[in-house]
């Protein structure tokens, strides 16, 4: 379930389907109990006693569903654990340390909430996050207030986020970035209901859009290819009649899809650098070693010579012989993995499905797996619900909108 994130209805359903050729399979538990065992699960892992020491390090981001409500999200892993790597961060490297859902967020609440975190752990060396206003104000007011015993949390840039900020940075000054998208907007319309309509250019997202180019660059570059090939030599030619008709524009953005896919590479390179050797000494120039090749323009010299001060700034933060982790991507992932196991739970407003977050990090071996349902019961579990959560939107729906006998049930 948690790899290949399946909902809960889906569980049953998979289980029934395998009893077919696995007879032992004789029961399958019916969605709602699957949902409680992985909130029980989530439970014990972000209530569970974390292990002390002064070398955690802190990756941060608030989540939002509908309403006004943010969830703040913060994962850990010992910096010692984080060194003997030889690989990037994956889910299983992470400890749950913090899920708090407030109507509010600042920066004096954010520091109240990473104190909090720093109390269950022991000691903070390092917050990732991606800059947002009240992390950086909740960072900066934590630092202020350091105990003189413990080391000085230092706040760090998340570089997925400003390698993509970097990006937006030079797209936005790029007046063919501009007219390129809204050409790819009125083709939707145009070609929707066509032939070709199983060509047309893949939808970027409204959030984070500059994290997500590389799917539209890449339908550019394939359709491209295709449109560069004689008319009675392409595939299928016989539906692909009015294909320069709809799609001959492309052409015009030639030289420009060529360098955008080259920033694309650049940020690419950038975070697979942040990723292995995170923030460290000379990576600065490490860095601007590997993008050297791929700066050849203006465009491409501006985004290397940002991403490059960027881990320049933050390596500058570390005292000499420390390096830190460079990216929070793997909490983003962490999120995504969560919306997806809530499904359509997400458009209601932040359930106790948010506890499914801290059950994908989990260990799922069947020892913690028996101490968890020892240790959180249901009415636990219905507890921190109530504690935590309060009167959900689909509650509070409920209590304004009562439903009348025959009315309709959306």
């Amino acid at each position: 379930m948690f790899d290949a994130v399946v909902s809960y209805r889906a569980c049953p359903k998979i289980l029934t389907t395998l009893q077919r050729v696995c007879p032992s399979l004789c029961q399958a538990p019916v969605a709602n109990t699957v949902q409680n065992w992985v909130l029980r699960i989530g439970l014990h892992e972000l209530t569970r006693p974390k292990e002390q020491a002064d070398d955690w390090v802190l990756l941060i981001d608030h989540t939002i569903q509908l309403g006004n409500q943010k969830c703040l999200v913060i994962v850990g892993i010992r910096l010692s654990h984080w060194k003997a790597l030889a690989r990037p961060i994956r889910l299983s490297d992470l400890s749950m340390i913090l899920i708090e859902v407030v109507d509010t967020s600042n920066g004096t609440v954010v520091a109240e909430q990473l104190a909090r975190a720093r109390a269950l752990v022991g000691g903070v060396v390092g917050i990732v996050s991606d800059q947002g206003s009240d992390l950086t104000g909740g960072i900066a007011l934590l630092e202020q207030n350091s105990l003189p015993e413990k080391p000085n949390a230092i706040g760090l840039t998340d570089m997925s986020h400003r390698a993509a900020t970097a990006l937006k940075h030079v797209l936005e000054k790029d007046p063919n970035w501009k007219s390129f998208l809204a050409h790819c907007g009125t083709t939707q319309p145009k070609a929707k209901q066509t032939e070709l309509g199983s060509l047309l250019p893949p939808k970027l997202k409204v959030k984070a859009r500059y994290m997500n180019l590389q799917t539209l660059l890449g339908w550019s570059e394939r359709m491209l290819a295709l449109l560069d090939q004689p008319a009675e030599q392409r595939p299928n030619a016989q539906r692909l009649g009015r294909l320069d008709e709809k799609f001959g524009w492309l052409l015009e953005y030639r030289q420009s899809i060529a360098r955008w896919s080259r920033l694309m590479s650049m940020v690419n390179t950038t975070l697979d650098h942040a990723r292995r050797e995170g923030f460290a000494a000379g990576g600065a120039e490490r860095l601007a070693g590997r993008l050297a090749n791929e700066a050849i323009d203006d465009q491409t010299k501006r985004f290397r010579d940002e991403v490059v001060e960027a881990m320049r700034s933050n390596i500058a933060k570390l005292p000499p012989g420390v390096s830190l982790p460079a990216s929070s991507e793997i909490l983003e992932s962490l999120i995504g993995k969560g919306k997806q196991l809530g499904g359509q739970h997400c458009r209601e407003g932040f359930t106790r499905n948010v506890l499914s977050m801290a059950a994908t990090v989990a260990s799922r071996d069947e020892a913690t797996i028996r101490e968890s349902f020892r240790n959180v019961t249901t009415k636990k579990l219905s507890t921190w619900v109530d504690k935590q959560l309060g009167t959900t939107l689909t509650a509070f729906r409920r209590q304004v909108l009562p439903r009348s006998i025959g009315s309709d049930p959306a």
